[in-house]
């Protein structure tokens, strides 16, 4: 059955107010209608795709061309209903539910979506897999007088129960709660009644296992992502590339068999917490150092029960980038009028593209439209690689990347 994308980055946050009538704040309603297109690379024939605003012809005639995309482009202005199209937001909500008519949100999935999920699945993944520590487990605090007395004497990460992508955490350092982070805890703890507190790790990398659930209690696995993370854990982008230039990064730092044995007990654990749950799911996971130098794995850091970056750049790096390619796949804000677009004809100029046959070789292209008023823009940055290489692209605040 043909299906109708949306973008709707405001998922979590819809889910945490809990009302259909609920308003995203301003920069997301601008981050919606920017990258409104996204979800045209997951689409097949006969789909659609609901825009606020229609592309220019160039664009579309570009993304036909390079990426052998037609989808039906549908403005929000004009929605009528599903008509015979099944409903693919990029994540469910109430708001989202109600816009689309479709008939799928219960209030009882509202838990499904806590960062409590993936909490109790960690908690499973440590009975099973002894290489998995306990003490990464986090706690979860209903009061600020609990919150005290879990961060005493060392540093710590207190997170929101529903947030995404880096967003609604707080560290806290030995110090304490400071009078400006109690503030900001007893605000989550008025819209959300509890926080999770867990202990902050040393990061190397992140990545995440990407599945599919059908609905009715199969998940399968999708693959395997590679992400970005700024200081404060906010997302900034994706590695694109081959499964194994993944397996061979993640490798470096943990043995194969932990990998393959994470694969496979969330793929027993997870159909059991999320039986109802229909749709792409990403687990973040990461690799860190503790105070012996020693390499571990956090397998489950969070749950996101959407379709993910992640998975957007599975569906690049498979469908749309040669084999022999690989590059970073990013979301980057600009502030200043037309600066997405100075900025995206100077990466054009500077990296045109090479393709063959709807598969990128080298260069830069924007994946969403961009004119004067874009703020939010996705950019793709590819290259060749040359075989005798053996490093792995790392991500600029601006520009290509590099190797390391």
């Amino acid at each position: 059955m043909a299906r109708l994308f949306c973008f709707n980055p405001d998922s979590e946050m819809a889910i945490a107010n809990g009302g259909r009538f609920y308003t995203p704040p301003a920069n997301i309603i601008r981050m919606a209608k920017d990258l409104g297109y996204l979800p045209a690379y997951f689409s097949d024939k006969g789909d659609a795709v609901l825009v606020q605003q229609k592309p220019d012809e160039e664009f579309i005639r570009e993304r036909e061309t390079i990426f052998g995309l037609s989808p039906e482009l549908v403005q929000q202005k004009m929605y009528a209903g599903l008509g015979d199209r099944t409903a693919e937001p990029w994540g469910w909500s109430p708001r989202t539910d109600q816009f689309l008519q479709a008939g799928y949100w219960k209030e009882e999935y509202k838990g499904l979506y806590s960062r409590l999920t993936a909490c109790q699945c960690l908690r499973e993944l440590c009975n099973r897999l002894p290489f998995i520590r306990k003490d990464i487990v986090p706690e979860v605090c209903r009061s600020l007088d609990e919150i005290a007395v879990c961060v005493q004497g060392g540093e710590y990460v207190v997170k929101a129960p529903w947030s995404s992508s880096g967003k609604g955490q707080l560290g806290i350092g030995r110090e304490g709660i400071t009078v400006k982070a109690g503030e900001w805890l007893k605000g989550i703890l008025h819209r959300q009644n509890y926080v999770m507190v867990e202990k902050r790790l040393e990061r190397v990398c992140d990545f995440a296992m990407e599945f599919y659930a059908d609905g009715e209690g199969t998940i399968n696995y999708a693959g395997l992502s590679f992400f970005y993370t700024g200081n404060g854990g906010e997302y900034q982008g994706n590695y694109i590339g081959t499964q194994s230039r993944i397996e061979a990064k993640l490798t470096a730092y943990i043995g194969w068999e932990q990998l393959c044995s994470i694969k496979k007990e969330l793929s027993e654990i997870l159909p059991s917490a999320l039986s109802r749950y229909k749709g792409f799911l990403g687990v973040d996971m990461m690799i860190y150092k503790d105070e012996q130098g020693e390499y571990l794995v956090q397998p489950c850091v969070e749950i996101n029960l959407r379709y993910t970056m992640g998975v957007l750049a599975l569906f690049i790096s498979e469908r749309y980038v040669a084999e022999n390619s690989e590059g970073i796949f990013k979301i980057s804000f600009y502030p200043g009028e037309g600066e997405a677009f100075q900025k995206n004809l100077g990466y054009r100029h500077i990296s045109p593209l090479k393709y063959e046959e709807n598969k990128i070789i080298a260069g830069y292209i924007n994946l969403n439209p961009v004119d004067n008023s874009t703020k939010f823009l996705a950019e793709l940055f590819i290259r060749k690689r040359n075989g005798s290489e053996l490093g792995f692209v790392q991500i600029h605040v601006d520009g290509f990347g590099s190797y390391s």
